[in-house]
């Protein structure tokens, strides 16, 4: 029979923060998940440096997403099936924007970001609406 240590499971429980429908890593700045309950505009605080794979998948109630600077990476389908998004601002510090990141969402959604920014050139290559911060 395997000894099950108690220290181990209270520090996998602690790796983890829930907060007003968001799902945390507690030690590394990511967004791990989104319950599909939150329905509206969200702002992401300011202490988030990646929003992980699937984070938003299937968040059918979202409206607004307003990423902070500091953002650097966004997962695969991320936001896939949000189908209420109707816009996403992502900061200039956004470096990278996983597979189909914005699959399967509302045809009109419009990426707010600088012109120069690397999230601009993704959205025009991937054919979606980019409007300029």
């Amino acid at each position: 029979m395997e000894v099950i240590d108690c220290d181990k499971i209270e520090s996998a429980a602690n790796a983890y923060v829930f907060k007003d429908g968001l799902l945390y890593g507690a030690f590394d700045n990511r967004l791990l998940w989104c319950s599909p309950q939150k329905k509206g505009t969200l702002y992401i605080p300011e202490k988030i440096k990646q929003v992980c794979a699937c984070a938003f998948a299937g968040c059918e109630k979202l409206t607004e997403v307003y990423l902070p600077e500091g953002v650097e990476k966004i997962g695969d389908c991320a936001f896939m099936g949000a189908v209420s998004l109707k816009s996403v601002s992502l900061p200039s510090s956004v470096l990278h924007i996983g597979f189909n990141a914005f699959g399967d969402t509302n045809k009109s959604l419009s990426i707010h970001c600088e012109q120069d920014a690397f999230a601009h050139k993704f959205a025009t290559e991937n054919g979606l609406l980019v409007s300029n911060l």
